[in-house]
């Protein structure tokens, strides 16, 4: 047992009572992913004081680890609500916002949190992605350049900078963008993939390669990477016959390959499915049956994976994109260790 929970069992020993040691053990027990027992202590600490925002923002944002949205989301208004002055709730309030796919709401809390503190560079990164989810792309890009001024070094930034050049389908101005992350971040995982679907965009098939083997040489186990390498074999435009034989030649052996590694890697790969698609066999005149059939083998197994944690069919609020899901990774806040005055 790490020293500081024993003292603060300790101190809860003498005074079961005692807020800040509620409340800090709670932190500890987050920190450590114990997020049912950490929850339960902040539920005392409130009951004692329900005054203090930094428990209502520490017991919001582990339910917002928990993806109880709901929940979070009103325990960072009323965190807000105590204290008004308080950043890190409206940052977290907006956060939730993003995941509730509320993007005007989210904007809203973002700006009430830079008016607070302007320095905020990961509240005005997170604004750029909402604002680019709704299409405000001028506005998205001013906030992502405000971060970057703010954090030069910042690599999230220059990702989500990226996702709204290759929105505008301007792939050649998100590789720069998505190299720079790179460059920063030497395993940013999402960038390579983006990269390599940027290159396959300008039919560039060894760069694309390049990029979704380096994304594999990080996490060999990354399906989206496999997935998206395999789906790229197939060319846009050829040269020749014997230039389209060698290509559905590769295509069908790496088919395969990805086939053999979705039986073994289907759980929460569901999401995959639509991403890259072989859109462009139907313009190869020849006969596609046995591909497409193989293709659609593999898409079968990965919605296999969804279909066993689900019991009956509900509504579902999508709360990222296909093509640029990764354009919505937040800068969490960290647990607040504030006292109670």
């Amino acid at each position: 047992m790490p020293t500081a929970e024993i003292q603060y069992r300790e101190a809860l020993r003498l005074n079961p009572q005692l807020f800040e040691a509620l409340q800090f053990l709670g932190v500890l027990k987050a920190q450590t992913g114990e997020c049912p027992e950490a929850i339960k202590l902040f539920n005392q600490a409130i009951a004692i004081n329900p005054k203090n925002e930094h428990v209502y923002l520490n017991r919001g944002l582990v339910q917002y680890q928990l993806g109880e949205f709901q929940s979070a989301l009103a325990d960072f208004q009323t965190s807000a609500k105590i204290a008004p002055q308080y950043a890190e709730a409206y940052f977290n309030t907006a956060n939730t916002f993003q995941e509730l796919r509320d993007f005007s709401k989210a904007v809203v809390n973002y700006d009430k949190a830079i008016s607070l503190a302007p320095q905020y560079a990961e509240a005005l990164n997170n604004r750029g992605n909402a604002l680019q989810e709704l299409g405000q792309y001028p506005e998205a890009l001013k906030s992502y350049q405000q971060a970057l001024a703010i954090q030069a070094n910042y690599a999230d930034a220059y990702f989500n900078y990226g996702t709204l050049f290759q929105n505008i389908k301007d792939f050649q101005g998100a590789i720069k963008y998505f190299d720079k992350a790179i460059e920063l971040e030497p395993n940013y995982l999402e960038a390579y993939i983006n990269n390599g679907d940027n290159y396959d965009e300008l039919n560039s098939a060894s760069q694309s390669l390049r990029y979704y083997e380096a994304a594999l040489k990080i996490d060999p186990n990354c399906l989206e990477a496999r997935y998206a390498m395999t789906l790229s074999r197939i060319p846009k435009i050829y040269s020749n016959k014997q230039e389209l034989q060698e290509s559905r030649k590769t295509f069908e052996t790496m088919l395969a390959s990805l086939e053999s590694f979705v039986k073994a890697h289907i759980k929460d790969s569901h999401h995959i499915v639509g991403s890259h698609q072989p859109f462009f066999l139907a313009y190869q005149n020849t006969n596609n049956k046995r591909l497409l059939s193989r293709y659609g083998s593999i898409c079968i197994e990965l919605m296999k994976g969804m279909q066993s944690t689900i019991s009956a069919p509900a509504p579902r609020i999508a709360t990222q994109k296909i093509k640029n899901r990764h354009c919505e990774r937040v800068s969490a806040s960290t647990f607040s260790m504030g006292r109670n005055y």
